[in-house]
């Protein structure tokens, strides 16, 4: 399931496209080691993304992933600082969602921060 995530391509050069019968294995990323190291106390979220966020599971460091129905994942990833998440949530706005935390954390943190940023445009 894994292998029908879709990646950002800058479609004005996408010159054209063929449907291929079996999935493809993607490679790791090329370009080094990671700049995130997580430390064994950074505290973990797990998140529900819909297939218009599985973007996320090519972008960050996920430390597990579930493939769900319709095309979405559970991801699970350590989080080394509550603005980092924040606007992660806000990028993700209603296509991810906070299912788990350890430790505990509210899950209206996106929410927050979505009213936060409106705030200032007032």
């Amino acid at each position: 399931p894994l292998g029908r995530r879709r990646a950002a391509l800058p479609l004005d050069r996408v010159q054209g496209a063929q449907l291929l019968d079996s999935l493809i294995e993607v490679a790791a990323r090329p370009g080094g080691p990671s700049v995130f190291h997580p430390r064994p106390e950074d505290p973990r979220v797990t998140l529900e993304l819909t297939a218009t966020a599985a973007w996320v599971v090519d972008q960050y460091a996920v430390e597990h992933v579930e493939a769900l129905d319709g095309g979405g994942v559970r991801v699970r990833l350590a989080v080394s600082a509550l603005p980092w998440l924040e606007r992660l949530l806000l990028r993700l706005g209603p296509d991810g969602e906070i299912v788990a935390a350890d430790p505990p954390l509210d899950a209206h943190v996106g929410a927050r921060a979505a009213r936060r940023v409106l705030a200032r445009y007032r």
